[in-house]
């Protein structure tokens, strides 16, 4: 499964058309942003579409899990 990390560094190399350098105006924190703000318009537009048939639940597949180790 992707991360936002790895999502914004392919979207940044897409952008700068190869590999990532320092010297690009787009800071990938801004590329991490934009995909949070497009995944909770997509879960919103979601639950909204559920609520239309009479579903009133986040589905399984918007939740992740994690386990911590030390």
């Amino acid at each position: 499964m992707a991360t936002k990390k790895s999502l914004a560094e392919q979207t940044l190399r897409i952008i700068q058309g190869g590999n990532i350098s320092d010297d690009v105006d787009i800071d990938i924190r801004e590329i991490m942003l934009f995909i949070e703000q497009e995944r909770d318009a997509l879960i919103k537009g979601s639950i909204f579409n559920f609520k239309k048939i009479g579903v009133h639940e986040v589905i399984g597949d918007f939740l992740s899990s994690y386990s911590l180790t030390s």
